[in-house]
């Protein structure tokens, strides 16, 4: 709860400091959404996003992104995440470096007897932001994620997304 509490101040600052960049979208070089597989993301070991710009400017714009994914837990059992995050964009033109965070809902069917576990996830990364529909946008960052119990867990360190923008 402490880690939820300090990223959401993190995200209230960081939208403080740059609400004078931004604009109602349909104004940036940046698509507007974006659908896109993510291996070794917030969701899992893979996962399929989707992305929509909710404000933009020249220098800066804010996402909120919604997915579903699944990594194998061990004795066949396999994992579910959905993760809802929110980031903050920070570049120019095609190169963008992204900030963010936001909550993992997993389940397992053991887990669906019990409810869900809640994990708090990272985002640091950079992306290749194509400025018309029907581009290739292409992602690498960091997404660690801390668990209900407060463990920090690294997965395996970086994720790769690649997605299709859309207007």
């Amino acid at each position: 709860m402490k880690s939820f509490l300090t990223l959401s101040l993190l995200f209230a600052s960081l939208s403080m400091a740059s609400a004078q960049f931004l604009r109602p979208q349909n104004s940036s070089w940046m698509s507007e959404h974006v659908l896109f597989l993510e291996v070794m993301g917030n969701a899992g070991t893979i996962s399929l996003n989707y992305e929509q710009l909710v404000a933009s400017g020249e220098y800066a714009a804010a996402a909120a992104r919604i997915g579903v994914g699944a990594y194998p837990r061990g004795a066949g059992e396999i994992e579910f995440g959905v993760p809802v995050t929110v980031s903050g964009l920070f570049g120019h033109e095609r190169l963008w470096g992204e900030i963010g965070g936001g909550i993992r809902t997993s389940f397992t069917q053991a887990l669906m007897e019990d409810g869900a576990e809640i994990w708090t996830t990272g985002i640091l990364g950079l992306r290749l932001h194509p400025d018309h529909p029907g581009g290739v946008m292409l992602k690498v960052a960091y997404t660690p994620a801390l668990s209900p119990e407060g463990v920090l867990v690294h997965l395996a360190g970086f994720a790769i997304g690649i997605g299709l923008n859309g207007r």
